[in-house]
């Protein structure tokens, strides 16, 4: 559970300075379903890759329903 506590404002990809809220209305948005296409769509997690599993939690979230 590494986003419990964060809001939207939480800087989830440092290297192309995308936010947790940016990111997670992009994947409503988008309707993506997997960290590879989520990845490639954004432009994000695929410089450093240390946000990658806060991003696979997030895509985990969204198709729960959180």
């Amino acid at each position: 559970m590494a986003l419990e506590g964060k809001n939207a404002d939480y800087l989830i990809c440092v290297c192309k300075k995308k936010t947790l809220g940016e990111v997670r209305d992009f994947i409503r948005a988008n309707l993506i379903t997997d960290l590879k296409t989520l990845c490639e769509k954004a432009d994000i997690g695929n410089k450093c890759g240390a946000c990658r599993e806060m991003l696979d939690e997030l895509l985990q979230e969204q198709q729960i329903g959180v």
